[in-house]
């Protein structure tokens, strides 16, 4: 049960940051580039990129179970989520390291798209 919580702690945690940055680059693209988004972005796009935002996003949260990293209980012992009190072990480093790089970068994709789009809306 501990590693069905915590895998589902690790999706439910990254996809909405990946969708995030998703829908903050198709709104970027729509403002910035309009004739080129409107004959590339069509809805099997938009479909094949969830699709493959969760499937990265399961098969990253798998990787403890396949012995990358661990999913442990954690303080008050009522939670499951990765492991990262033992540092010794080099895959709960890389594991939690990588989890933590790629909320980052999301946010980091985010914010620069939408920063960008503010740009090209206030200079029309």
């Amino acid at each position: 049960l501990c590693t069905f919580f915590g895998f589902s702690m690790t999706v439910f945690g990254l996809c909405p940051l990946f969708i995030a940055s998703a829908m903050a680059v198709e709104r970027t693209l729509a403002i910035r580039a309009p004739h080129w988004y409107a004959s590339h972005m069509k809805t099997r796009v938009t479909k094949t990129v969830l699709l493959g935002i969760w499937l990265a996003v399961f098969i990253f949260a798998l990787l403890p179970i396949a012995g990358l990293g661990q999913y442990t209980i954690q303080w008050p012992g009522t939670w499951c989520f990765m492991s990262t009190g033992n540092s010794h072990l080099t895959g709960n480093r890389v594991f939690a390291s990588t989890f933590a790089i790629l909320g980052l970068l999301s946010l980091v994709v985010t914010v620069a798209c939408n920063l960008a789009t503010i740009e090209a809306l206030v200079s029309r």
